[in-house]
């Protein structure tokens, strides 16, 4: 009878594991596809939160190219160039700096849409925006 108690007594700690518990087996697996599953989904969202945020800087940073030249062309429809010779030149430098980033800019979005032909290059990440339209990408003009 006292025996019998002894081996009815639950040992401590955690159990063994039985190598041949297939249902054991199949828990883990189905844990370990669940916590690659939402490792995925995760980094899905954090892209998709990147590529947004890239969309909202290159509007931004057309916007205020834009912003620039209209600025740009009010200042030399004023004749302020010619009044204020100085105040002409850092404008011309500052326009060309500009321009010039826009350029490099347009270029490189040329380059990613054709590295990435699979990509729609009317929308999305191959979309070639510029930091200013292209009308304001004139090399002639002079102040």
């Amino acid at each position: 009878m006292l025996e019998q108690k002894r081996k009815k007594k639950k040992k401590r700690g955690r159990p063994q594991l039985d190598v041949d518990d297939q249902t054991a087996l199949g828990r883990r697996r189905t844990q370990i596809r669940l916590a690659q599953r939402a490792y995925r989904k995760q980094q899905q969202n954090s892209i998709l939160i990147l590529e947004k945020r890239v969309k909202e800087l290159k509007k931004n940073n057309e916007q205020m190219g834009s912003d620039f030249i209209r600025f740009n062309d009010y200042v030399m429809s004023q004749g302020i160039p010619k009044s204020l010779p100085e105040f002409g030149r850092q404008m011309r430098a500052t326009t060309r700096i500009i321009i010039s980033r826009a350029k490099r800019l347009s270029d490189a979005n040329a380059w990613q849409a054709l590295a990435a032909p699979e990509q729609q290059v009317n929308g999305g990440m191959g979309e070639a925006a510029l930091a200013v339209p292209v009308s304001a990408l004139r090399n002639d003009e002079t102040f």
